[in-house]
């Protein structure tokens, strides 16, 4: 009708007409009085998911725990909020980067472990420090992309496996606690005094 297209106009910015009453609110994401043009967007860690007037944004905090932001500005709901970089999102809250992870990612089973590091899932927080036999990381969390795109994640140094990498490959073996590959004729030198 044009009493409504009329009061659609009248709206502010962050505001808009609400049937309902028949006055203009404040949009999602906003907060403030429409009534006096005064709608702000919620600001970074809040979020807002109604229509209506308010003093104040949601925080996330209330949401996720401490830690808690957005990735934008004037966010309409609480899936909006996520973890700061150093935390990560573990169900419903947020937790410290845990030691040995790489918390880049924001959700605990996309985090990475750093090199000399090893988890038992991706689900889980806790990091296990994994052996360095002469320096190297048997635990290199690395991730090596072919000329195609496809990116190939690897936990375990070349030719080691399972718990803490501790294992070799079917075909590798160890030297010095380093799995080497048994028909490359490769060792590690051995160090040693004859009397």
């Amino acid at each position: 009708s044009a009493a409504s297209d009329s009061k659609l106009c009248r709206c502010s910015d962050g505001s808009e007409f609400d049937d309902a009453s028949g006055e203009c609110k404040c949009s999602l994401g906003y907060f403030g009085s429409a009534n006096d043009a005064s709608c702000h967007p919620c600001p970074f860690g809040s979020y807002k998911d109604f229509l209506g007037d308010s003093e104040s944004c949601l925080e996330c905090v209330s949401v996720i725990g401490e830690g808690a932001t957005t990735d934008d500005i004037k966010s309409n709901s609480s899936e909006a909020c996520t973890c700061k970089y150093g935390f990560v999102r573990v169900g419903n809250e947020c937790i410290n980067c845990p030691v040995g992870a790489d918390c880049s990612k924001r959700q605990i089973k996309d985090v990475a472990g750093l090199p000399g590091y090893w988890r038992y899932s991706e689900n889980s927080t806790k990091w296990n420090e994994c052996e360095q036999p002469l320096g190297f990381h048997v635990c290199e969390n690395s991730a090596t992309q072919d000329s195609s795109g496809v990116v190939t994640k690897r936990t375990c140094r070349k030719g080691h496996l399972g718990v803490l990498c501790a294992s070799c490959e079917h075909g590798w073996g160890k030297n010095l606690g380093v799995c080497t590959e048994c028909s490359t004729g490769l060792a590690l030198p051995i160090l040693g005094c004859i009397f």
